[in-house]
């Protein structure tokens, strides 16, 4: 039986992409054997994360200081936490459990080889220039 966190990561993973997005395509050979991955694809970075409860992508971008220091964060369960203050997000809904805003979190699909990461064609509004 699966517990409602992983029935949520795997529900979203199982979306599929709009026909306006672009995607990030990780070999899932390659997840599993760094348990992380850090990809970039038109300025937008992903962290693909292998977690026990399912495969999870975001923005590695932590919202205090807007640097991409989440892909050294520390996982620990369902959470991500950035390694220069502290800050604490849910990996399930990407909000802050210590510090203030939310990080953002990617719809993925899995095949048997590859996680397809679907690319919004928007940022958010502190990252626009």
């Amino acid at each position: 039986m699966h517990s409602n966190r992983e029935s949520k990561l795997n529900n979203s993973s199982l979306s599929a992409p709009s026909s306006d997005a672009r995607t990030i395509t990780i070999s899932l050979d390659e997840l599993r054997q760094h348990q992380r991955v850090l990809a970039e694809r038109d300025g937008h970075a992903v962290l693909v994360i292998m977690t026990s409860y399912g495969i999870v992508a975001l923005d590695p971008t932590c919202p205090h200081q807007h640097t991409r220091s989440l892909g050294e964060g520390v996982i620990k369960d369902d959470t991500i936490a950035c390694p220069n203050h502290g800050w604490t997000f849910s990996l399930l809904t990407g909000k802050a459990l210590r510090g203030s805003g939310c990080i953002r979190l990617y719809p993925v699909r899995i095949t048997d080889t590859m996680v397809i990461v679907e690319l919004p064609n928007d940022q958010p509004r502190w990252m626009q220039y």
